[in-house]
Order: structure tokens, then sequence, then C-alpha cells
């Protein structure tokens, strides 16, 4: 599994370049966490991607489960949303989880994952979290996740709602 920010880019040769890298490298499902009308900062449309990664490996995947930018999901959709990564690593098909930074949303889900496996406590998990960004040169050094609210949602994960 990987995790990060948006993974396409406005010019159309380095965005089909940016999805081609992800899929060469074998991921087979892209979570996707942005909204379907979701824009930069600078009020463009993010140009969509799963056709070119279905064409580059047949049976590629794109799941959306949208959340509003720097809030937090119901428990209900973040149940999903582990679901839907779980079901495809079960599958040996990788994953890669973003929104537009990789930061907010991301750093959310990401957080509830390492929990929900073990891979991290409560009391650890936002620096295991931290510890994991270190190599993002370009925002490794935010806080992720990003807001007051989606740190407490994911510190307080471990007691979700059961179905």
């Amino acid at each position: 599994m990987l995790a990060g920010a948006y993974p396409g880019y406005p010019d159309p040769v380095e965005h089909e370049v940016r999805i081609d890298t992800l899929v060469d490298a074998g991921i087979r499902r892209f979570v996707n966490l942005m909204e379907v009308d979701e824009a930069n900062d600078k009020g463009q449309s993010f140009v969509p991607y799963q056709e070119i990664a279905e064409k580059r490996s047949p049976g590629t995947t794109m799941h959306r489960y949208a959340i509003p930018d720097l809030s937090v999901p119901s428990t209900n959709l973040m149940n999903d949303i582990l679901d839907s990564i779980d079901a495809s690593l079960a599958a040996e098909a990788p994953v890669y989880v973003h929104c537009w930074g990789g930061v907010g949303r991301t750093g959310t889900v990401i957080g509830c994952w390492l929990l929900l496996h073990g891979l991290a406590e409560p009391e650890s998990v936002l620096d295991i979290l931290q510890g994991l960004r270190n190599r993002d040169l370009e925002r490794g050094h935010r806080k992720s996740p990003e807001t007051r609210e989606q740190r407490e949602f994911v510190r307080h994960w471990i007691h979700r709602e059961t179905r």
C-alpha cells in the first residue's frame, strides 16, 4: 500500500507518466478520497486518471470515497474505506490511497488502518504517521492528519462502532 497526494498532473504528458509510474510499481486499486467536483487552489478541476490506469493494466480500479477537504468521514464511511483497502490487499492488488495533498484525509485513513491492524496504538499513531511521512520532501513537514478534528478521529478510532 502506498499513500500520498493526488497522483495526476495538469500537463497531459506528465499526468500519464505519473499514473503509469504507479501502475508500473504494481498499484491496482486507487482509493480516491476527493469529492467529485473538487478543484485545486487555482480553481482547476483535477484530471481523471482511471482510464489511463486501466489502459496500462486492465483490471486496475479507482474507488471514490468522497470526504470533504479538512473534515472526517462518518464511521460507516471509514469502515467502507478500510474494508475496500483490506479486500484489495487480500486479493494481492496493491492500493494507492490519496486525497488532494495527501495530508489530511489520507493521513486520517492511514492512521485508522494502522490502528485497525494493530500496527499502532492510539498514543503513538500520530508519531508513526509522521515517521512514515519523513521521506515526503514536499509535504513531509506538515502535520498529518491535518486538522485537530482529524487527529482526534484517528486517536479514537480504536473505539469505532461495530456494524
